[in-house]
């Protein structure tokens, strides 16, 4: 539990989530519903120190999933993260609906996940902070495009391009938020972990 605890998760969020730790992978499981109270949809592998790759799943039960679903429901503001442990923290620490697609961003969107945020007023992206050479996309982005790579690409998505297929997905109900100069971390973990508070957090995704 030693890493999880460095990432600054709780004993409780850990045995909630059942997590665990399995040939040098701390495993996480992909709930349909309410953690422990229902279906596992898959289970999502990262990696420990030195581990490859950084993340892993189960081959047959790896479709991808929306991550912490469960945490929407009754919700009118919803944060979508481009990573698990990102979305299970921002939610541990300020009760605030947060998700993120199970096989990164790459993964998004699935037309069925509209469903998911019915009642959801505002809706906050928020993507891991890209290389600043890959911020504006060098292509047109949209859904049909998003995993399809052009000829003489590899094809590579960074995770702002996600986030404007998101955002146009969801229209006038979402926007982008990207880490500022206020934070050095490139996600939510690392700038917890780096000293942004939950405060911090709160105030400026309201800006």
């Amino acid at each position: 539990k030693e890493y999880l605890y460095s990432r600054l998760f709780t004993d409780e969020t850990i045995e909630r989530e059942r997590w665990g730790w399995s040939d040098g992978y701390y495993s996480i499981p992909v709930w349909d519903g309410e953690s422990g109270n229902s279906d596992v949809l898959s289970v999502r592998f990262r990696a420990g120190e030195g581990q490859e790759p950084r993340y892993k799943g189960i081959s047959g039960i790896n479709e991808s999933a929306l991550y912490n679903k469960y945490s929407l429901v009754g919700q009118k503001i919803a944060v979508v993260f481009f990573g698990e442990l990102d979305a299970q923290l921002c939610w541990q620490d300020c009760g605030i609906a947060a998700v993120s697609p199970t096989n990164g961003k790459e993964a998004w969107i699935h037309p069925l996940w509209t469903d998911y945020f019915n009642g959801i007023e505002r809706i906050i992206i928020i993507p891991d902070r890209d290389d600043p050479k890959k911020l504006i996309p060098k292509r047109k982005v949209s859904l049909q495009n998003l995993n399809v790579k052009e000829k003489g690409s590899r094809g590579i998505v960074t995770e702002y391009e996600s986030a404007l297929a998101a955002s146009d997905f969801f229209g006038h109900r979402a926007r982008i938020k990207t880490w500022d100069d206020r934070f050095s971390g490139k996600d939510y973990n690392a700038n917890r972990v780096l000293g942004m508070s939950t405060k911090d957090f709160s105030d400026w995704i309201k800006t």
